[in-house]
């Protein structure tokens, strides 16, 4: 599941992605931000993902960015 916010003060959008991954490398492409609503925000680099492992923190990503997933993750 992707949660996007795309405007301040604005609910979260959660989407359940399927279409493109394969076990266990998640890319951020840009087919996906468009489907969230956040293709602008790749292009510009303002993109952020929530990095839980390492530096527990919003990090920037770049389209393109692979994330590896960890089971139960």
């Amino acid at each position: 599941m992707v949660y996007a916010w795309t405007r301040n003060d604005a609910p979260h959008v959660v989407h359940v992605v399927q279409s493109g991954f394969i076990w266990p490398y998640f890319v951020i492409s840009s087919t996906l931000l468009s489907t969230l609503g956040l293709l602008e925000a790749g292009e510009q680099g303002d993109l952020r993902l929530y990095d839980e492992m390492d530096f527990i923190d919003w990090v920037a990503v770049d389209i393109g960015h692979i994330v590896e997933v960890q089971e139960g993750q």
